[in-house]
């Protein structure tokens, strides 16, 4: 079914709610399954902000679930999902070349690089950097859209990653615990962003920081915290001649980071400049630890 017949869905689910749980003054008492899984989807929680769950809801959420589920896209689209103050960007979504509903998929999510701009929907193909992926491993990719006003080491950027996987987990089938977060440059250093806000208590089982350096978040008056830094596996990949991000202050980083214990792999390809053009000589090994990994077991590398 189209993403446009998946929201209509959603769509009449809303309607159907709206008429219902009023209070005698004619105000919404509480927020019904319809009308709270339809903002989910939307991510636009901000607009029942306040309001409580109505009652013995949750059978009708896990209705709504799989019915979500078995409607939704069977292959590649893109979706317009919203900030919590109803900001719209662009979702893109990868799924495997032979989708089936009835199995289970670990989930990554890309985060693109290049956000300096005004775009908002930069995520709409950017999963495609990690498409090639699916040659080893089955795997859905999803990527948001980041920009100059939502990176990703902000609290903007920071509930776009949060929401895509919150997104991909209604209407798709993913596997507990094989969640993982991967990006490229920009996206690279919002991995160890993320790593360093939430590492176990956060979604994903471990990272891919690709051309990135996470060494610069403090400049970018984000802090960095060793301990959550510590509990989830990060692999790090740069190329010998970047120069954006040169590898001796790369190699420098990850030394600090092996110091006090964070379970990072280092890999340098020294002849390739920023970026990830040499991908297809990583897709085995970024699908091996997609098997490897689980947020089950926060030391396996």
């Amino acid at each position: 079914m189209a993403v446009a017949a998946l929201m209509a869905l959603a769509a009449m689910f809303l309607a159907s709610c709206e008429s219902g749980h009023k209070s005698t003054d004619g105000k919404s008492a509480c927020v019904g399954a319809d009308t709270l899984f339809y903002h989910r989807l939307r991510g636009d929680l901000y607009k029942i902000a306040g309001k409580e769950r109505c009652p013995n809801q949750l059978n009708r959420l896990t209705e709504l679930t799989d019915s979500a589920r078995l409607t939704s896209p069977d292959t590649a689209h893109s979706v317009t999902v919203s900030d919590s103050d109803g900001t719209p960007y662009a979702l893109g979504i990868g799924l495997p070349y032979h989708f089936d509903r009835n199995r289970s998929y670990p989930l990554i999510i890309y985060l693109h690089g290049g956000i300096g701009t005004d775009i908002s929907t930069k995520g709409e193909r950017a999963w495609e950097m990690l498409g090639g992926l699916r040659d080893s491993i089955d795997v859905i990719i999803a990527s948001p859209s980041g920009n100059r006003f939502a990176q990703w080491w902000t609290p903007r950027g920071m509930g776009r990653i949060i929401h895509a996987v919150r997104y991909v987990n209604t209407v798709y089938n993913i596997v507990p615990g094989k969640i993982f977060l991967a990006g490229v440059s920009d996206g690279a250093t919002g991995c160890y962003a993320f790593a360093s806000a939430a590492g176990g208590d956060g979604p994903f089982a471990g990272f891919f920081a690709v051309s990135g350096f996470g060494g610069m978040l403090p400049r970018l008056g984000v802090r960095l915290s060793i301990d959550n830094l510590r509990k989830r596996p990060i692999y790090n990949v740069n190329g010998g001649k970047d120069r954006l991000y040169p590898i001796e202050a790369v190699n420098g980083f990850i030394e600090y980071l092996r110091g006090e214990g964070v379970p990072v792999t280092n890999r340098t390809y020294p002849d390739e400049e920023h970026g990830f053009d040499y991908r297809e000589r990583e897709y085995s090994e970024l699908a091996e630890r997609i098997r490897g990994w689980s947020s089950r077991d926060s030391t396996s590398r």
